[in-house]
């Protein structure tokens, strides 16, 4: 295909071509159409180059580029979002789970709720100790409850050694736990009657604030 007189390019105007060869010329402005930049002229020369009819293709083929990549980024993004809503999912059946066989200790229980109750954040996780059967030590079957409290300010880490319910099911504390206060160290955590008297002044707290 001979080009039409003039034509450099899609950069050098629009051109109407008819049976009788070129019917319309429509060059555009510095106002209407900037001229390229260096960099931009740099990029583009491959296409400038081409002929009219290939720098159709080419600019079918980058549509069609740009389609498949717009669907498969489309479709990455909804999968994206249904593993995020599957994880909050997963985290609150998590947030809730107790092992078969085992009870959260009375004391545990009390403290989560009473900080859920006073709008602090909580999490709890559960690791099953499974019995050694080579004669050393720890041959019974326990658990251990971490579990962790916090209103941005105070933060409460405590743990419980749990037997089997068919042991009974008794909780006992490891050790006293640990606490913190914002951009503080790590120390001992205070009882668990002053740990929930901490809860609920800070209740009071936020409100002489407001």
């Amino acid at each position: 295909m001979t080009r039409p007189s003039g034509y450099t390019g899609p950069t050098s105007g629009r051109f109407t071509v008819g049976a009788e060869g070129v019917t319309k010329r429509e060059s555009w402005t510095r106002e209407t159409d900037p001229p390229l930049t260096r960099d931009e002229r740099i990029a583009t020369e491959w296409f400038r180059a081409l002929p009219p009819n290939e720098q159709i293709r080419s600019i079918r083929a980058l549509k069609w580029n740009a389609d498949v990549w717009k669907k498969d980024l489309d479709q990455a993004k909804k999968t994206i979002r249904e593993q995020r809503e599957e994880i909050l999912i997963l985290r609150a059946k998590l947030a809730v789970f107790t092992p078969a066989g085992y009870t959260m200790p009375g004391a545990a229980s009390l403290l989560l709720a009473h900080a859920e109750d006073h709008g602090w954040r909580t999490a709890r996780a559960w690791h099953v100790h499974e019995p050694r059967t080579d004669g050393y030590q720890d041959e019974n079957e326990y658990a251990r409850l971490e579990i962790a409290l916090t209103n941005g300010w105070w933060t409460f880490q405590l743990s419980w050694s749990v037997d089997p319910e068919i042991l009974g099911g008794h909780g006992r504390m490891i050790r006293r736990g640990l606490a913190r206060e914002l951009k503080g160290g790590w120390h001992d955590a205070p009882s668990l009657l002053k740990i929930k008297s901490i809860i609920t002044e800070s209740i009071k707290e936020e409100d002489k604030g407001s």
